[in-house]
């Protein structure tokens, strides 16, 4: 919202296709988390969003990507995402007992209502708690993504 933000500069030929990436560890056991952010794509920009807990191997939370212009989960196209314009995202989950398999997503194109996804499937769904929150960009060609806004917050 003001004259900085994060830049997710993408190139060919790195060794991990999940680079450059962002991983914070919020250790929400309990309530409900929501995970606010601003997005901008660059042309060409893949990158997802994924909340997973720290099991061995680990269990997916929500989760969404967007590639092509196309903002998906779980296989299923929900709606386009323009590039080179700011898009607002709300993620919200339940966790520890109260968690149900289940998120829902929000999304706000400039100058549009928002749109909302609900009872999306997590990833796995045994998944309880958010010990990984991440942001990455999965192209394999030089373009780029912007992150600003972020807000995490945890009501019990």
């Amino acid at each position: 919202s003001g004259k900085r933000s994060l830049k997710f500069q993408d190139a060919p030929d790195l060794q991990f296709a999940f680079n450059p990436h962002l991983v914070y560890a919020p250790r929400h056991a309990a309530g409900t988390t929501q995970c606010a952010f601003d997005l901008r794509l660059g042309p060409g920009a893949v990158m997802y969003h994924e909340w997973r807990d720290d099991a061995n191997p680990y269990r997916v939370g929500p989760s969404f990507w967007i590639r092509d212009g196309r903002l998906s989960t779980a296989g299923k196209e929900l709606m386009a995402v323009p590039a080179e314009q700011w898009v607002h995202i709300e993620v919200i989950a339940k966790l520890g007992s109260k968690a149900a398999g289940t998120w829902q997503l929000a999304v706000r194109l400039q100058g549009a209502e928002s749109k909302s996804f609900g009872d999306l499937k997590t990833g796995s769904a045994d998944w309880r708690k958010l010990d990984w929150l991440g942001f990455v960009s999965n192209a394999e060609a030089k373009t780029a993504f912007y992150l600003d806004n972020l807000l995490v917050t945890n009501e019990r």
